[in-house]
């Protein structure tokens, strides 16, 4: 509509111009040419940030990569020193504390170990006893019920 507008009044103000003007003509050129070193300019900068976005999206995808296998390392190590028997990698992965764990895309430290080894050791009592266990609600951060300790209350 503003366009439409403006045209218009240019129209009216410029009724008399000869569009077959050689200087009419080199001006409008001119303005053209103009135009389309900034539209050029433009689409330069959005490749540009384009680039730059996809490099910073690849980059946090390799850093959150890396912390993740960071903690897979760093909890095998920990359950491996400080279980008894140790506890192997492969016992680990079948831990869904363990899972959950490792899926966080930060790097680890003595607290998240501190707060994975409590839930490591009921599992593996867990296992040990030969309970079966019943998986926490989703979205929720504690570790699986034994079906013994569920229907020793009444539930409804």
């Amino acid at each position: 509509m503003k366009f439409f507008k403006e045209l218009k009044e240019f129209r009216q103000q410029h009724s008399n111009l000869d569009l077959n003007d050689p200087e009419f003509v080199a001006k409008v050129k001119a303005a053209a040419d103009a135009r389309e070193e900034l539209v050029n300019k433009r689409r330069e900068f959005a490749a540009k940030m384009e680039h730059f976005e996809e490099k910073q999206r690849t980059t946090k995808t390799f850093e959150h990569q890396r912390n993740k296998d960071a903690r897979k390392a760093f909890f095998a190590e920990k359950a491996a020193a400080e279980f008894v028997p140790p506890m192997l990698t492969t016992e680990l992965e079948g831990y869904d504390s363990y899972r959950r764990s490792i899926a966080i895309p930060k790097e680890p430290n003595q607290s998240t170990w501190n707060h994975l080894k409590p839930k490591l050791e009921a599992d593996r009592q867990s296992r040990l006893k030969g309970q079966k266990t019943v998986p926490p609600p989703p979205g929720s951060r504690s570790t699986a019920i034994p079906i013994e300790g569920l229907l020793s209350h009444n539930l409804p």
